[in-house]
């Protein structure tokens, strides 16, 4: 899913690295120790999201693009303007702007060059976060039926397929 918005700034969650529990994890992503990969493999039996991070002001109305796109982006946590935590899947310490190994910004619609491993120079206040359904939740599920996962094997990142279906607008969100 691109968004396109016109002149707002918009983040999305760059994953990675080789730890066993979500602690490890947060601890090595904010030590900027963390190879920049996807998180596939990683913290078996644990819940992983897809992380968007939207100013306020455009929340709503992603929020919208992701329900009429529930297949696409199922939302499993939207937080409160400002919130750095997600009280329903992340422990009490965790703060997204750190606890992820890089990000990927777009700005005005576009994608940015930089390549933050943190976010914490950003005023907060003005961001609302959307935690959306990932599908490394459930490769271990798969692993336990014996059902290998190709990508997790081969340590790369997942197969992601263009699409000729588009998704339903809302506000900027195309």
């Amino acid at each position: 899913v691109t968004p396109h918005c016109c002149s707002h700034f918009l983040v999305f969650l760059r994953m990675s690295h080789n730890c066993e529990s979500p602690t490890d994890c947060r601890a090595r992503f904010r030590a900027g120790n963390a190879p920049r990969k996807p998180t596939s493999g990683l913290c078996p039996g644990y819940v992983q999201a897809n992380v968007a991070v939207v100013q306020k002001s455009l929340a709503d109305d992603f929020q919208q693009f992701c329900e009429q796109n529930g297949a696409a982006v199922p939302i499993l946590y939207r937080s409160k303007p400002g919130e750095v935590g997600c009280p329903s899947f992340t422990a009490e310490d965790s703060d997204i702007r750190t606890d992820l190994p890089g990000y990927l910004l777009f700005k005005n619609g576009s994608l940015s060059d930089e390549r933050p491993i943190s976010l914490l120079e950003y005023e907060w206040d003005d961001f609302v976060t959307f935690y959306l359904g990932c599908s490394f939740s459930f490769e271990k599920a798969l692993n336990r039926h014996a059902i290998p996962v190709r990508n997790v094997e081969q340590k790369k990142n997942v197969p992601m397929f263009a699409t000729s279906i588009k998704c339903h607008s809302s506000g900027s969100f195309q």
